[in-house]
């Protein structure tokens, strides 16, 4: 786990200042079974020398980010 530091605070008025982020070894998996209970993408998948990145916003509004291949 690590705590990602938010890129654009007008998007995340009254949000804590970081967010968490999970090191996986599927992130297209885990965004899938986000997205099935109610989750919300944030953003394309990307995709950078071998590694995954994506973000996710729950139910409740709170983001997190993904990381696979660090």
């Amino acid at each position: 786990m690590k705590f990602v530091p938010i890129r654009d605070d007008a998007d995340f008025a009254g949000y804590p200042v970081h967010q968490p982020g999970f090191i996986i070894s599927d992130v297209e998996a885990v965004l899938a079974l986000a997205l099935q209970y109610g989750g919300q993408k944030e953003g394309e998948i990307i995709r950078s020398g071998g590694k995954v990145q994506a973000a996710v916003r729950d139910p409740d509004g709170n983001t997190i980010e993904l990381y696979s291949g660090e």
